[in-house]
């Protein structure tokens, strides 16, 4: 994937923990925080999804251009971003910023690890 220069004066995007459980939200807190004591900065890129983005992702190598990125429509079949039936959403994106670079790249055995720690795998 690309690499997409931001700036942000949250270099993490936690404002994108906005809806999703709060079980899920203190862990990618605690998480976007033990990276950054490895020197890591994990950015989050995508909370929860309304159902009209869903679609539109959906349309991603199908409809519109690009890649197919979700087998999920948002509509016969919810993402996980999406919100449930108990009101809230169950999944995160993320990627890693370098500088003010943000990159599909990275240390994903270091997060695939944490991410068991806080109980998300």
């Amino acid at each position: 994937m690309g690499r997409t220069e931001v700036t942000t004066p949250d270099p993490n995007r936690l404002d994108r923990l906005d809806g999703v459980h709060p079980d899920l939200d203190a862990a990618m807190r605690a998480i976007v925080s033990e990276c950054g004591d490895l020197g890591l900065t994990l950015v989050l890129t995508q909370g929860l999804r309304s159902t009209e983005q869903q679609i539109m992702l959906y349309a991603c190598g199908r409809t519109r251009a690009g890649k197919i990125v979700t087998m999920a429509d948002g509509l016969k079949k919810a993402s996980m971003h999406q919100r449930q039936a108990d009101g809230w959403g169950h999944a995160v994106d993320v990627a890693w910023r370098t500088g003010g670079i943000i990159d599909w790249v990275g240390p994903w055995d270091t997060l695939g690890e944490l991410a068991r720690t806080h109980g998300l795998v």
